[in-house]
Order: structure tokens, then sequence, then C-alpha cells
């Protein structure tokens, strides 16, 4: 199991969960929100996790009725999750990942504005976490996700009723 938490481990508090048809992007294994906005199917609406153990970044979690390795197999490849009315509402100045996935970037770089491209997935680095954004020619960009230093304003859709949501960046459209 792979933990997007912040803190990781907290995927442990939640209870119980729900099981979702896979949203990892097979091309980039990067998580892919896209993916489970406009795809996601529900397997299975509650799922007990009975006991959790963290092996270096990943996860082996012990399902409720779920007792050989062989059953496991079964379960492998999926999502496992909240819905978005199970998640608290974060802080001021703070986004869920999948909140983020979809945004227009664009660059407000030496007074110009520029369409960088579209958020498509997050990273998270050992440094910070990155947005990765896809360009209309194709190209990709990856771009901190560091308030104020790059990132200069976030307006989500949820916030903006009829727009669509929006990432300005202080950064050089050219690299």
């Amino acid at each position: 199991m792979q933990s997007y938490c912040e803190n990781a481990e907290d995927i442990a508090s939640y209870g119980e969960l729900s099981l979702f048809a896979s949203p990892i992007d097979q091309h980039n294994k990067n998580f892919n929100q896209t993916t489970i906005t406009d795809k996601l199917s529900l397997i299975k609406e509650s799922i007990k996790v009975e006991n959790i153990k963290q092996l270096s970044k990943k996860f082996i979690a012990k399902l409720e009725g779920i007792d050989t390795p062989e059953q496991a197999a079964g379960w492998c490849n999926f999502f496992v999750g909240l819905s978005r009315e199970k998640l608290p509402t974060p802080d001021q100045g703070n986004y869920y990942w999948h909140d983020l996935i979809g945004a227009r970037v664009i660059s407000l770089y030496m007074g110009r504005e520029i369409m960088l491209g579209t958020i498509t997935s997050m990273q998270r680095c050992s440094a910070n976490d990155n947005m990765v954004v896809l360009g209309e020619t194709g190209k990709y960009r990856y771009i901190p996700f560091i308030c104020p230093t790059y990132v200069t304003e976030v307006q989500l859709e949820s916030q903006n009723i009829g727009l669509d949501s929006t990432v300005k960046v202080n950064w050089d459209p050219d690299f």
C-alpha cells in the first residue's frame, strides 16, 4: 500500500476506508488524480484495516476478511481511500493534491502572463512537493509547490464557481 497522506503513517488512523479501481498512472507511476476524478469506480464501500506495518516507504495492510496471501493477491493494485466528504477541510493556504490536479498553471514571469499547462500529478520529493505540469507541446515541467517563492496564487474551482482552477506561479517559461 502506498500512502499519500502528508504523514504517510496517518493512513492507519482513518479506520474504515473505501476500495476503488486503481488510479495509478502506469506510465509514470505517479499518483494521478485525473484518473480518479474522471474514471473512479467504487468497488467496496467499506474496508476495515485491522493492522498496518510500514516497510520502507510503503505499507503492508491486513484487511478484515482477507486472511491468506492467495486472497490478498486478488486485492492488489486497487486504490484505498476516503470519500471527499470524510476529509477534513484543509487549513487556509493548504490544499489537497486532488484539488490541484487539472488546474491551469499560469506564469507571471517578468510581468508577462503565460499559460504553462495543466497539473497532471503531484510528486513528493525530499525537499518539497512538485507540480507535474504538462504543456500544450507535450513538454513536462516540474515546478516546486513552494508558496510564495514559486506559487503566488491558488484559485480552486470550488472557491470560484464557474471558473477553472488556476495556479499562478513565478516561473521562467523557458525552463
